[in-house]
């Protein structure tokens, strides 16, 4: 397995870890088994993330390991924190809003029923007013 930078986050080091394993075992996630595969290596690498706590190799523990199993999953066979709001039949529109260094495809935006950037005025690009506003929070 590759290092796993130092100091990275909880999350982010789990979700590297069960990423190398899968690569590592060949998980074919196109399989009905893929999936309960991954899930089952993410929740390993939670339970030895608890056992090296207890060991004294790591600071702290994980105080909500369900939310980061979930977090994990989401974030490496969906859509992250977008999975939510691309399978809420009332969300119509959503705004992507990235760093100028970061660039975004909207291949994963398809299942809404209509795309459009929303100004800060609340405006839809045609001039229609946009229903509901979510803010998605990526932390990069």
């Amino acid at each position: 397995m590759s290092a796993v930078a130092e100091g990275a986050p909880p999350l982010v080091e789990i979700e590297r870890r069960a990423q190398e394993r899968a690569k590592d075992l060949a998980l074919d996630m196109a399989a009905d088994t893929g999936e309960a595969g991954l899930r089952n290596l993410i929740d390993d690498e939670l339970t030895r993330w608890s056992d090296e706590f207890k060991r004294g190799l790591r600071a702290h523990d994980l105080p909500n390991p369900e939310i980061v199993a979930d977090r994990a999953f989401r974030n490496l066979v969906r859509f992250g924190p977008l999975t939510p709001l691309l399978e809420d039949d009332d969300v119509w529109y959503l705004l992507v809003v990235v760093s100028r260094a970061r660039m975004v495809s909207c291949s994963a935006l398809a299942p809404l029923r209509s795309v459009s950037a929303i100004d800060l005025a609340g405006q839809t690009g045609d001039g229609r007013r946009g229903l509901g506003a979510h803010r998605v929070e990526f932390g990069v």
